[in-house]
């Protein structure tokens, strides 16, 4: 036996509960369910739906006025299964035309030599900051095994031609041969101590400052080229790679 809100006796396998506010019934909405349901379209179905208007019936007596309660089982029909027509899916018809070709030219740069960058050379360098030459070395190893893999994609994707290009070597002249281009510094850069600084650590709270004239140093921070430093970089590739972009 169940108990419903008004605390009278309910049959067993019929429970009531609250849920919510019912316009119909003026208050609280009591709803009355058999646990376990009983099976659709047997006669436990009607016994159960039967008890279950009958205590809501009690409980509402003015609702239940308005309504006529019906229990009737809606039998289940099989829904007919219809073949479905087979489509014949159309053929695309070939271009008379050729296709038009179109042939996308993609650019990537190599690895710098990162062992000769000043914040390599502070932490690997040494007392001397020398540069780190297993790190130049992995830098190295990088860019063989990338020029290989663009070389393979070159040759089999005949729309898609892929540049590689060096600043490996082109930065590395900069570093060891400073004055060929006309610097002064290489081996640390212009903002702060020029050793370890690097992007946003390079600012107007930084004690050290920033060098007077940034033109003769290669690098701007710890890891960044300068501004003539890269003008120099990038002449030297649009005159070595210029032809493979058009």
């Amino acid at each position: 036996m169940g108990r419903d809100g008004t605390g009278r006796g309910v049959p067993s396998r019929v429970w009531c509960a609250k849920n919510g506010w019912n316009e119909l019934f003026h208050g609280t909405d009591f709803g009355c369910f058999c646990v376990p349901p009983p099976p659709l379209g047997t006669g436990l179905f009607h016994v159960c739906g039967t008890q279950c208007f009958t205590i809501l019936r009690q409980i509402y007596p003015m609702s239940f006025s308005k309504i006529t309660p019906s229990f009737r089982p809606v039998p289940s029909r099989p829904v007919p299964s219809r073949p479905v027509p087979s489509r014949p899916v159309p053929s695309r018809p070939v271009p008379s035309r050729p296709i038009p070709f179109r042939l996308r030219t993609k650019r990537t740069l190599s690895a710098p030599p990162i062992g000769c960058v000043p914040s390599q050379r502070t932490v690997k360098g040494g007392i001397q900051r020398d540069c780190d030459e297993k790190q130049n070395q992995a830098s190295q190893l990088f860019n063989s095994k990338l020029f290989v893999e663009m070389d393979h994609l070159n040759k089999n994707l005949l729309n898609l031609r892929v540049v590689y290009i060096d600043i490996y070597n082109s930065l590395l002249d900069l570093i060891i041969n400073p004055a060929k281009y006309g610097f002064e510094v290489a081996n640390k850069g212009c903002c702060g101590t020029g050793t370890i600084e690097v992007t946003k650590l390079c600012n107007q709270l930084q004690p050290a400052g920033v060098c007077i004239d940034d033109s003769k140093y290669v690098f701007w921070d710890s890891y960044h080229p300068t501004e003539r430093a890269y003008n120099i970089i990038v002449k030297q590739i649009l005159d070595n790679y210029t032809s493979h972009f058009i």
